[in-house]
């Protein structure tokens, strides 16, 4: 878990404590009004009756005006001034992480991960882009609580692809289950994310490798017994054979000695012995005659035994 933030992010996971600790924005004093202006003049803009809007817009521009102030700065009075400004997001990061309380991972983990886009958020914001903090920050901070799901959270990692689409399962399966009043089922799933079937039943099984099982985990009884904590998943798995270490070995071997011959009787002596294909299956594959491909087995043993030999393999 990537739990270095930056010197100055928070990493206790605690907003509360850390709003506790930074004291809040001050708004910079603005310009005295004109003496002129209740003497005609632009008419002032209409403000929005909703005080939460009024007041996300009112601390976008405190912090707008924070950063702009900190940019004059340098050493520690830059740093506390980014500080206050992160602190005063820890809320909204708060709020973006626990958007994927269902993705199996722990919600304090979340929680860090999303401090660690806000901060990226903070440094990267600029105040002429003609969007607000918050609008700026939104994004960014589910965009890096995504790439740690999609990159760190996996036993087993699947193409990309297949990744997103099983995060997109994830999330819209809930709502789908409330809306039908029962699972959905693969078709279903299907027509929800515009793929198909057979893709969606390949994400769904991808699911399995987020998380690996312990070999402690309990998986049977013993002798039929009810209680499950009798046979782990250690006990369970089959014992190594014997010889499994030079088997091993050797396989590997194999594969680097067939990584040597030429394309088309490597492919010749895959099909025959890995694919258990008969000469005139082969040679319907590939595009050739049966005789040819008598002769690309022939080169490609010989060829084969070679590299073997080469590498201490005695037949």
């Amino acid at each position: 878990m990537r739990t270095a933030l930056v010197d100055y992010a928070v990493s206790s996971g605690s907003s509360v404590a850390a709003r506790r600790a930074a004291p809040p924005l001050e708004p910079r004093p603005g310009p005295e009004p004109s003496p002129d202006a209740d003497r005609g003049g632009a008419p002032e803009p209409k403000r929005n009756p909703d005080p939460r809007v009024r007041e996300r817009i009112a601390r976008d521009t405190r912090a707008a005006d924070a950063l702009a102030e900190a940019a004059e700065l340098s050493g520690e009075r830059r740093h506390a001034l980014k500080q206050r400004v992160i602190v005063e997001y820890l809320g909204l990061a708060d709020a973006i992480a626990r958007r994927f309380q269902g993705s199996g991972v722990e919600q304090n983990e979340l929680r860090q991960v999303a401090y660690l886009g806000l901060t990226k958020a903070i440094q990267r914001f600029d105040a002429d882009s003609g969007s607000g903090i918050a609008a700026f920050a939104v994004p960014t901070v589910s965009g890096e609580i995504k790439r740690y799901l999609r990159d760190a959270t996996w036993a087993v990692r699947p193409p990309r692809a297949l990744q997103e689409l099983s995060l997109e399962l994830r999330a819209r399966v809930p709502a789908l289950t409330q809306r039908l009043g029962r699972e959905p089922t693969v078709d279903e799933l299907a027509a929800e994310v515009r793929r198909t079937p057979a893709r969606v039943a390949e994400a769904l099984r991808c699911m399995g490798g987020r998380q690996a099982l312990s070999l402690d985990a309990p998986v049977g009884s013993v002798d039929g017994d009810d209680d499950p904590s009798g046979v782990s998943l250690g006990d369970a798995l089959p014992a190594y054979a014997d010889d499994m270490e030079e088997r091993v070995d050797l396989s590997v071997t194999l594969r680097s000695a067939l990584r040597a011959i030429p394309l088309n009787e490597r492919r010749a002596v895959h099909l025959r012995y890995f694919g258990d294909m008969t000469q005139v299956e082969i040679a319907a594959e590939i595009g050739v005659s049966q005789m040819q491909v008598s002769r690309l087995l022939r080169r490609g043993l010989a060829s084969l035994r070679r590299e073997l030999s080469a590498c201490g393999v005695q037949e």
